[in-house]
């Protein structure tokens, strides 16, 4: 006869979140200094297709902003304040929260989202392609691949 397993405590589920999650952050970070090493920059979207992403720019308005050059950082990404906001919601809701999220998380959650959606639809239209940090990548995965390609059929042709 087999035993139900003894249900899991919400320490015990958190740290199984925790182990679950830990594997493909370790990728996730040796995949950024791959993509430093061989283009320049550890943003998997500009290393892999070459176009900006949403958050392109924290880091350096981070960087600004611990050197208290507020205006540099604000040109960098105008959200960048807001990122350790939602790290620190989301990190407390996973720490001392129920195991269901609350209705006010998602809505919150969601709410940023569309407002980083928004900001980086502005940004395009303002800065790209020739204002950094909204500018290609001709470093990128793809844009290599492309380049390659063009070499391999020229040779070939």
């Amino acid at each position: 006869m087999h035993r139900r397993p003894r249900p899991m405590s919400n320490r015990e589920q958190r740290i199984a979140y925790v182990r679950k999650a830990a594997k493909p952050a370790a990728f996730l970070l040796v995949y950024m200094l791959i993509c430093r090493l061989v283009t320049g920059t550890i943003c998997v979207a500009e290393s892999s297709i070459g176009l900006p992403c949403p958050g392109c720019g924290l880091t350096r308005a981070w960087k600004a902003a611990l050197h208290l050059q507020w205006r540099e950082a604000f040109t960098w990404h105008p959200l960048f304040w807001l990122v350790p906001v939602i790290a620190a919601v989301w990190l407390g809701q996973l720490v001392w929260g129920k195991q269901k999220s609350p209705r006010w998380l998602t809505v919150f959650l969601i709410t940023c989202f569309s407002v980083f959606l928004i900001v980086y639809v502005v940004r395009m239209v303002l800065y790209f392609p020739h204002t950094a940090p909204m500018a290609t990548n001709p470093d990128s995965f793809t844009w290599r691949f492309v380049r390659a390609l063009r070499w391999l059929w020229g040779k070939v042709g």
